[in-house]
């Protein structure tokens, strides 16, 4: 699909139903105080955007499919009659529409009542709108947004926002104004983006007027920076999100604002960080336009676990945590700091754990053991025993340094990628995610080969024993080799020798919940800090089915990496 000319339509067709809905918002500003309480002029508004944007998508596009907020049923029926003439009647005010008959609208609009494309459809693109996103600042003459998102499939159906834009007739453009040669007061923008090709902002008034748009972040820890959120409280958390923001050291009180708006701030830089914590599942047009335009301005918007959004999972982000986050990631500390304060805070709030046996201590009677290259054939296979299933890194069961055959089918997993930067001092440690291009190309092994005696060097593989029961038995494993950097090196993992790669980090599920994998995870970060071991980061790859796994990486500073997610 031509990224190129889907922008230049999505752009036009929203600026068309941007004109219909502030024709609709005009008359409800006309109308008396009765009238302003009655919510069928905006549902006028959401019917007719949606009927423009999917015409005149399907006039360029044709064939692409549609999902979209609204359905025609209630147009359909005897008592809609009225207000679908309403609809029809917005819609033929629109340049080019003025043809259409009352059935093609209502077919336009329930095209977008349709389920997103799956693995076994031909389509690998699908449109995502948003009508009308923000219904009561619509009401009440402040933010909303017409949104239309592209979605791109990928082959294991992972959906990524690959084009956004939002028209907001309502917002102001004082961020931009100088760029844009706009007063100060004006009001009224359209931001679109496409994958690789950046973020823009239009005046409303007039298209002529744009200038590209980049996320800002303050100097020094509060300095500039500043949080937006939802107007209405049954949309986020605002109480956490203020407990968050005192976390990572925002001091300035929130900016609310309905509708994806919020991202248009974070992208532009009028707000550092937008928070929206909720206990439910989102809609993917809903976030869709607006990742997308962050993204592309050089933000980052994932979930409350530091995992991007998943488009391709139905009409709701099901495979993502309900909790988002999107921020100004300039260099990836904000946002890291970010979701490990979500992480923190949901563990201050947790019952503390209760006490063990042997004493009440959960490491009471496990050790730690770093082992010689020679014995750690010998320990694969005696843990070769644990329940390979439930591991983050399955073992070879032969003592063999050659790579393991590849796992049955039935236990492949979708791994994901996760980096930290380290220092050899214990302060200053700090998260960052690195360029597309740094971990673009790497391949996954379940064993290194023996390398040169410097890589031996900076390689380690530690046991967690456990000697309860009088007789020693392997329960947990992690281990630590260099990026591949040479090519005698079988390792999988960035090509870096100075990243540290953590691999076969597994804990039976008999001892699990005792704070082993904890102990076991910082043996190996000590281990990486060390001067003499030359490392500066760490890489780690773990499957999405590994919630408290993610959840441990995420308290220890790492943050998603996308590219090097397969």
């Amino acid at each position: 699909m031509d990224l190129a000319a889907a922008r230049e339509a999505g752009v036009s067709a929203v600026r068309a139903a941007c004109a219909v809905t502030e024709h609709v918002r005009a008359e409800i500003a006309a109308a008396d105080q009765q009238t302003k309480g009655d919510k069928s002029p905006v549902t006028v508004g959401d019917f007719a955007a949606q009927a423009i944007l999917v015409t005149m998508l399907s006039r360029t596009f044709p064939g692409v499919p549609v999902v979209a907020e609204e359905s025609a049923d209630k147009l359909r029926r005897e008592a809609g009659a009225d207000l679908r003439d309403r609809v029809v009647r917005a819609v033929r005010s629109c340049a080019g529409l003025g043809q259409l008959s009352a059935d093609d609208i209502l077919d336009a609009i329930d095209v977008g009542a349709a389920s997103p494309p799956t693995g076994s459809d031909s389509h690998r693109y699908f449109w995502c709108i948003d009508p009308i996103d923000g219904t009561k600042g619509f009401l009440r003459n402040e933010q909303y947004a017409v949104c239309l998102g592209l979605v791109h499939l990928a082959p294991d159906n992972r959906g990524t926002a690959v084009l956004g834009i939002l028209g907001c007739p309502n917002l102001p453009l004082a961020p931009v104004a100088a760029a844009l040669s706009a007063p100060e007061h004006e009001r009224g923008a359209v931001l679109h983006a496409v994958l690789d090709g950046g973020a823009v902002a239009e005046s409303l008034a007039d298209p002529a007027r744009r200038c590209p748009v980049r996320v800002q972040q303050g100097e020094g820890e509060g300095s500039g920076l500043c949080c937006v959120e939802s107007v209405e409280a049954a949309h986020t958390d605002q109480a956490t999100n203020l407990q968050l923001c005192t976390r990572v050291g925002i001091t300035e009180p929130p900016v609310r604002m309905d509708s994806q708006c919020k991202y248009t701030a974070v992208a532009w830089g009028a707000a550092s960080l937008y928070l929206r914590m909720a206990d439910y599942s989102q809609n993917i047009w809903d976030h869709a336009a607006g990742a997308a335009i962050v993204a592309e301005a050089g933000g980052c918007v994932t979930d409350a676990h530091g995992v991007p959004l998943d488009f391709g999972a139905g009409r709701q982000l099901s495979r993502n945590a309900c909790s988002l986050v999107a921020s100004c990631d300039l260099d990836g500390h904000l946002h890291a700091k970010t979701i490990h304060a979500i992480v923190s805070l949901a563990a201050d709030r947790s019952p503390p754990a209760t006490a063990t046996a042997a004493g009440g201590d959960g490491w009471a009677g496990f050790a730690v053991e770093r082992l010689s290259t020679g014995d750690e054939a010998a320990v694969l296979g005696a843990a070769a025993v644990l329940e390979l299933s439930s591991f983050e890194f399955e073992f070879p069961t032969a003592a063999t340094a050659a790579p393991a055959a590849p796992p049955p089918a039935k236990r492949r997993r979708t791994p994901q990628s996760w980096q930290r930067r380290i220092s050899s001092s214990a302060a200053g440690v700090r998260s960052y995610l690195p360029s597309s291009a740094v971990l673009a190309e790497r391949r996954v092994t379940h064993t290194h080969g023996p390398g040169t005696a410097a890589q031996r060097a900076r390689s380690a593989f530690w046991v967690l024993w456990d000697r309860r029961s009088g007789w020693d038995a392997v329960v947990g494993t992690i281990a630590v080799h260099p990026g591949k950097g040479q090519a005698d090196h079988a390792a999988g993992g960035p090509d870096d020798p100075a990243c540290a790669v953590l691999a076969r980090f597994s804990l039976s599920p008999a001892v699990r919940g005792k704070g082993l994998g904890q102990r076991l995870y910082e043996v190996a970060e000590e281990f990486c800090r060390a001067d003499t071991a030359g490392y500066d980061k760490i890489w780690l790859e773990t499957s999405r089915r590994q919630v408290a796994a993610r959840k441990l990486y995420i308290r220890n500073g790492y943050v998603y990496t996308a590219a090097a997610s397969r």
